[in-house]
C-alpha cells in the first residue's frame, strides 16, 4: 500500500504518483491546485479507503513553483474552454490507468483542490460517464460552465429519476461533495455556493459543507466528511 518509489509516466505523457489498492478496486484520481504537483495531494490520503487505487498526476503547464492545469492562472479568468487540453489528456489518462492497474472502470472518483476542483467540475460536465463522483475542495466552477441551461439529466429523464429515487439517479450522473472554508481568502466561499446552485439546477446530487475559519485548506472535519462521503458513494453506487 506504499507509494511507488519511482516517478511514473503514462502513455499520454502525464507524470503521476500512485498508491495501488486491492485488485479490481475503485479508482480515486486526485488533481492538485495551481502551483502544485503530483506530490502535494497525498495529505488527503488519510481520508481515502485503503482498498482504493489512488493516483495523482502532475498538471500540464509550468507555473510559479509548480504546475497549472490551464495556461491562464487567474481564478477569475479561468473558463471551461481553458481546461480543454487537460480534459483531452484525462479522457485518455483515466482509461489507461484503469487498464494498467486493473481497477474497476466504475466507480471512479475525482477529487480536486482549488484549480484541480475546477478541472474536476469541467471534466464531469464534459464527460460525466467517466466518473461516479466528484469531490471539490476549496474550488470553483469554470465561468463558462455556470448559468448553463444544459442539465446533467434531460428534462425527459428527470421525472422518472425522481420517482425511482436517489440510488438510481446517481447511477446516471456523478454525485458531488463540495467542501469549503468560510474564511477562504483565495477562492471565495461565494464561488462554492454558486457551484452548488448550478449543479443542483442541473439535477445533480450535491452534498455541501462549509467550515468556519480554515483559510484555503481542508479542515480535520472536512477530512472526516470526505471519508464518510466516499464510503456512502461506493456503497450506493
Amino acid at each position: 500500500m506504499s507509494f511507488t518509489a519511482d516517478q511514473t509516466t503514462s502513455n499520454t505523457g502525464l507524470i503521476y504518483r500512485v498508491r495501488r489498492g486491492a485488485p479490481r478496486s475503485p479508482l480515486i484520481l486526485m488533481l492538485h491546485g495551481l502551483s502544485g504537483d503530483e506530490n502535494v495531494m497525498w495529505l488527503f490520503d488519510q481520508a481515502l479507503p485503503r482498498s482504493a487505487t489512488v493516483i495523482s498526476p502532475r498538471a500540464l503547464f509550468p507555473a510559479a513553483d509548480g504546475f497549472s492545469w490551464t495556461r491562464s492562472v487567474s481564478h477569475g479568468e479561468v473558463g471551461q474552454a481553458d481546461f480543454t487540453a487537460a480534459i483531452e489528456f484525462l479522457q485518455h489518462f483515466i482509461p489507461e490507468m484503469i487498464q494498467r492497474y486493473e481497477v474497476e472502470a466504475q466507480p471512479v472518483i475525482m477529487m480536486g483542490f482549488s484549480q484541480g476542483a475546477a478541472l474536476s467540475y469541467a471534466l464531469s460536465l464534459a464527460q460525466p460517464a467517466l466518473m461516479c463522483g466528484v469531490i471539490a475542495l476549496a474550488g470553483f466552477m469554470p465561468f463558462a460552465a455556470t448559468h448553463s441551461s444544459t442539465p446533467l439529466l434531460s428534462a425527459h429523464t428527470l421525472p422518472d429519476v425522481q420517482r425511482r429515487g436517489r440510488a438510481w439517479r446517481s447511477a446516471l450522473q456523478p454525485r458531488y461533495l463540495i467542501i469549503h472554508g468560510l474564511d477562504d481568502n483565495i477562492v471565495s466561499v461565494a464561488l462554492a455556493r454558486a457551484a452548488r446552485s448550478e449543479l443542483e439546477a442541473r439535477g445533480a446530487l450535491v452534498e455541501y459543507h462549509e467550515y468556519p475559519g480554515g483559510g484555503h485548506k481542508v479542515s480535520a472535519q472536512g477530512l472526516k466528511d470526505i471519508a464518510q462521503w466516499i464510503a456512502t458513494t461506493l456503497r450506493e453506487f
